[in-house]
């Protein structure tokens, strides 16, 4: 049975006698909850094995969800807007969907499972409060904008190398650590995250900002497309890092030039890197 749309009546019945309430019901439908002002928490049973799309969107007052374990995929704007303050996908979660989280402005803490392959695009774009996410090993690619405005992001963990598309951490500047396997980037106080994007070779470039952008960076943006749209040229400086689970290489561009020639020297540093005792080297002369 879907359960479709919920009223105040049916809330009565939910507190009341859960089990009346979710009898029968495997799936809810979308817009089942949404802009409902009266749920502050919900527990999923087991037996419901999917939930659709903006399900609970809107619902500011909702704080606390527990999903059911068999939930294949966080559906698109799910939580959209809602007051969620706590997240954990169920172990069997693959996929969060596009806006899934998108502006839940309260949301702290998200645990994400082991098994968890995609996040989609804006999933968790202005969530203004969370501070710290953990990325599973299981997770192969991340859509553009997934963690955009995450104003007090302040540490990334990574477990191993993933695709990473166009702007996934923009515009979250206070992120200070990212950690990529055992290997954590220390990012300056004065520096500001621009874009993560994974390259060649196992690593994932971090270019900073230290004061405005700059046409230095031009010839490696036409090397790497994938970046352009994360970089607009002005004036100023940028810092490049190159990051695996292994090796750390930094590159600040003061002198105003960047070709090929010098990406190819730095990305083979990185693999001389990777294999040697030695894990970060810091300012590499190019």
């Amino acid at each position: 049975m879907i359960l479709e749309e919920v009223t105040n009546s049916d809330l009565k019945i939910l507190k009341k006698s859960p089990n009346l309430f979710w009898e029968n019901v495997t799936k809810i439908g979308s817009y089942a909850f949404s802009r409902n002002t009266k749920i502050t928490e919900l527990y999923v049973p087991d037996s419901v094995e999917e939930i659709c799309s903006n399900s609970f969107y809107g619902c500011t007052y909702l704080k606390t969800v527990r999903l059911p374990n068999n939930l294949a995929e966080i559906s698109e704007s799910m939580f959209e807007e809602s007051g969620i303050v706590h997240i954990e996908t169920p172990p069997s979660t693959k996929y969060i969907l596009r806006r899934a989280f998108y502006c839940c402005e309260e949301l702290e803490e998200v645990v994400l499972n082991e098994g968890l392959t995609y996040i989609g695009n804006c999933a968790f774009d202005l969530c203004k409060s969370l501070k710290s996410i953990k990325l599973p090993s299981t997770v192969k690619n991340i859509s553009s904008f997934a963690f955009s405005g995450c104003d007090n992001l302040q540490s990334i963990e990574i477990a191993k190398y993933m695709n990473l598309s166009n702007n996934v951490f923009p515009h979250c500047k206070n992120l200070r650590q990212i950690k990529i396997g055992n290997n954590l980037l220390q990012i300056p106080k004065n520096e500001e995250v621009s874009t993560i994007a994974s390259i060649d070779n196992g690593f994932f470039c971090i270019i900073t900002q230290t004061l405005e952008y700059n046409e230095t960076m031009s010839n490696f943006i036409e090397r790497y497309p994938e970046l352009r749209s994360a970089v607009n040229p002005t004036n100023g400086q940028y810092n490049v890092y190159f990051c695996s689970e292994n090796a750390t290489i930094t590159q600040k561009l003061n002198d105003g030039y960047f070709n090929e020639t010098k990406m190819n020297y730095i990305l083979a540093w990185c693999l001389i890197k990777s294999k040697s005792p030695s894990k970060t080297v810091q300012n590499a002369k190019l």
